[in-house]
């Protein structure tokens, strides 16, 4: 195997790799100029090649079958969102760039991992209706003066040593599950649950990026390399040259279809879980540089929450 993909890096240009699968070429295959560090291109840059890519023409009938089991599945809700702006996923992977993305491994189409969708709703439920919250629950649930109704909706709180300190209320614990218990004082051992929800990953919907080309070059540029590379002992100066660095993106406008399954015991909380998540993702966005405008969506309804 080792020698195959030798053969395929030294016999093909960055430009043919890329064209073989997306998310090897960006995380794996890209070649490294010698004196720059930075991807290896002719003509157009190497990210701006990928970005022009455009999906095989089979995902459809993958991306077919997989919905049509996911809507044979008893309880299950599905929403399609759109990106308001650009998405990036998985930033922290690693890459050639230093910035990664989240790729789906056999197709190289956007996805959204569901560990990923499962964090965001988790916390906006711990955060929006928990005891630290000012919202009112969507279910008009009574909120008693001295937080213990919104108790019920907060998440496992950890302390420094990344050990629990509180457990989750007991709503929460329903949907997203507990860890063991054994290390908080005053608490018996053995409350670790699995919880209700099931969370699958996101995919990109077929045609829905102009050309069917979802990928989107981007572009962070250091202004000061050396006065951060020596920790502030080198003053920053205009004469510095600013050093761009190239990644990949998701377009604004492509769709993923987001899924969310269910045991019996929490299928009647399915409804509102898939509202909070579209609320969630309009409202904090997901993935990296959310603070910069990145990672919104908009949903194809209108949401009970509010």
């Amino acid at each position: 195997m080792r020698e195959a993909l030798k053969n395929v890096l030294e016999n093909t240009s960055p430009q043919e790799r890329a064209a073989l699968h997306p998310a090897l070429a960006y995380g794996n295959w890209t070649r490294l100029d010698g004196k720059t560090g930075k991807p290896a291109s002719s003509g157009p840059s190497y990210v701006e090649a990928l970005a022009d890519l455009q999906v095989s023409k089979d995902y459809k009938y993958a991306f077919a079958a997989w919905k049509g089991a996911l809507e044979r599945t008893r309880y299950v809700k599905l929403i399609t969102v759109k990106l308001s702006s650009r998405l990036l996923i998985g930033h922290g992977n690693v890459a050639p760039t230093d910035i990664g993305l989240t790729l789906h491994h056999s197709w190289g189409v956007p996805m959204i991992p569901g560990s990923s969708l499962k964090g965001l709703l988790s916390h906006y439920i711990d955060i929006t209706y928990g005891p630290r919250g000012d919202r009112a629950h969507p279910d008009a649930l009574q909120q008693d003066d001295d937080g213990a109704a919104r108790s019920r909706f907060q998440g496992v709180t950890w302390n420094d040593g990344q050990q629990a300190k509180y457990p989750p209320g007991d709503v929460h614990r329903g949907l997203f599950g507990a860890p063991d218990t054994a290390a908080i004082a005053g608490l018996p051992a053995g409350l670790a649950e699995r919880g209700g929800l099931i969370f699958h990953d996101a995919l990109y919907v077929p045609g829905s990026a102009p050309g069917d080309r979802p990928l989107a070059a981007d572009v962070l540029t250091v202004h000061q390399k050396q006065y951060y590379d020596n920790e502030g002992r080198r003053s920053p100066a205009d004469y510095h040259d600013p050093v761009p660095v190239p990644f990949l993106t998701v377009r604004p406008g492509v769709k993923l279809l987001v899924a969310l399954s269910a045991s019996n015991d929490v299928s009647d909380s399915l409804g509102l879980c898939i509202d909070l998540m579209g609320s969630a993702m309009k409202e904090w966005g997901i993935g990296g540089k959310t603070s910069l405008g990145y990672g919104r969506m908009s949903t194809d309804y209108a949401p009970r929450s509010s």
